[in-house]
């Protein structure tokens, strides 16, 4: 118990009254072994691994749509076509103009032999023979300047029309014949076939327990009974909004789930070693600066530094110099110091 030596009016000098103090009064827990960490939940919707928004590279109206939402498609098959008549017109005007110029060469050509044949008697002067020259080369520059403009208008009839990139079902269309679109408006949504995977948002802790091939549990959120196989594919390197790490799960060819399904994902926590469990009250960060933990050992107080591990619900895995049995102060650590003299309660 301590005491405080207080003058009091009633005392001679150099006497003083002994007031006891008691020590103050703190409420304990004691630390444990670190459980096995249970599995964190993260929930996430099923898409196909491929999914294709089409769109035109070059605008205009819609002739002809083929397809309609929930259609089953193959590759190459075509789903929405444009007018093509104003661009088959300008490649045949290119064509056209590049036939004019190929005969216009060829003539130059012609009349180039003739006069190289007569400088050799010196009937044609060399400046002559420039000139033609100079005309041969101006048309073969022309006939290159138009089959690079005929290939573009070649490509554009061809992109008039939208094809399947792969096998699978039409999820989206948003046009109708007549109507004018824009160059890059998605038009046609085509969903693929194959497997069905996962895109998860998971904070950093968790993502280091995770690599490629990690093999996970999934739920559908709407049937906790139906559990389904999934293994971790990509792990993102770099956070996205809200500190969070994009990770990408595929399930097995053998779960028959279609893709926009609501799910529940359990995702491995982090293994932790040579750690100790103490509850998330214990923890006191002095100054702001690293986490103490205040342990008592004979009705004396000591603070012990440690380093967060995990955070378990109401329980924190920390390392530090305590070892399981060991009582930490759990209430009542305001101004408690090294050596300070408590009283326990449980």
């Amino acid at each position: 118990m301590a005491v405080s030596l207080v003058a009091g009016p009633g005392c001679g000098r150099g006497q003083a009254e002994v007031i006891p103090v008691s020590p103050p009064v703190v409420r304990v827990a004691a630390v444990s072994a670190v459980s096995a960490s249970p599995a964190r939940m993260v929930h996430g919707v099923t898409r196909a691994d491929e999914e294709a928004a089409l769109a035109f590279a070059e605008g205009g109206r819609v002739a002809t749509r083929l397809v309609s939402v929930g259609q089953a498609v193959r590759t190459g098959d075509p789903l929405v076509r444009l007018d093509r008549r104003p661009l088959t017109s300008g490649a045949r005007a290119l064509a056209g103009r590049k036939a004019e110029l190929q005969v216009r060469a060829e003539q130059v050509a012609r009349d180039l032999d003739r006069l190289e044949r007569l400088a050799e008697t010196n009937g044609v002067s060399e400046r002559q023979l420039d000139q033609v020259r100079s005309e041969g080369d101006a048309l073969q520059a022309s006939i290159a300047a138009v089959d690079g403009q005929l290939a573009g208008a070649q490509w554009s009839v061809a992109r008039g029309e939208l094809q399947a990139p792969f096998d699978g079902t039409v999820t989206a269309v948003s046009v109708e014949p007549g109507e004018v679109v824009g160059a890059g408006r998605p038009v046609v949504v085509v969903r693929g076939l194959g497997r069905v995977e996962v895109e998860l948002q998971v904070p950093a802790r968790l993502r280091h327990a995770l690599e490629p091939g990690t093999p996970v549990v999934v739920h559908e959120a709407m049937d906790r009974q139906q559990t389904l196989t999934g293994r971790v594919e990509t792990v993102g390197a770099a956070a996205t909004g809200g500190a969070l790490f994009p990770v990408l799960v595929s399930l097995g060819a053998e779960n028959v789930v279609p893709p926009g399904v609501p799910v529940t994902v359990e995702l491995p926590q982090p293994e932790v070693e040579d750690a100790v469990s103490v509850p998330l009250s214990a923890l006191v960060a002095p100054s702001g600066e690293g986490a103490v933990v205040g342990r008592v050992t004979d009705g004396s107080a000591e603070l012990v530094p440690v380093d967060v591990v995990a955070v378990h619900g109401a329980r924190v895995a920390v390392r530090g110099a305590l070892s399981v049995g060991d009582d930490v102060v759990v209430r009542g650590q305001a101004g408690l110091v090294d050596g300070a003299t408590v009283t326990v309660r449980r």
